[in-house]
């Protein structure tokens, strides 16, 4: 794979068919993540009485087979922080004396 030359593809430059083909692939693909991000919570609260508490299940999908191994837990990703209303912020900055 390493001699292919990529490209990356503007997708507003692609016929209208296949815009709406890839907007369909990646809105399915999105659910596909919901759902199998929810699965492997099920699984994990599942099994949680039955492992360490420092670890976890490791999930594998290759050529359509579950595969499960237990690992260590994975650090929690820190959660996106609201960055509000570009107004709200603007008026933030006005009222404490900060200006551009």
């Amino acid at each position: 794979m390493a001699n292919e030359d990529w490209k990356t593809v503007d997708v507003a430059e692609l016929p209208a068919t296949l815009q709406s083909a890839y907007l369909d692939m990646k809105t399915q693909y999105r659910q596909y993540k919901a759902l199998k991000d929810e699965f492997e919570q099920l699984m994990q609260g599942h099994v949680a009485d039955q492992l360490p508490d420092n670890c976890e299940l490791k999930f594998g999908y290759n050529f359509g087979k579950l595969s499960v191994a237990v690992g260590p837990k994975r650090a929690e990703k820190a959660k996106k922080q609201d960055t509000g209303k570009l107004e709200d912020w603007l008026a933030q900055q006005a009222s404490s004396g900060r200006r551009s």
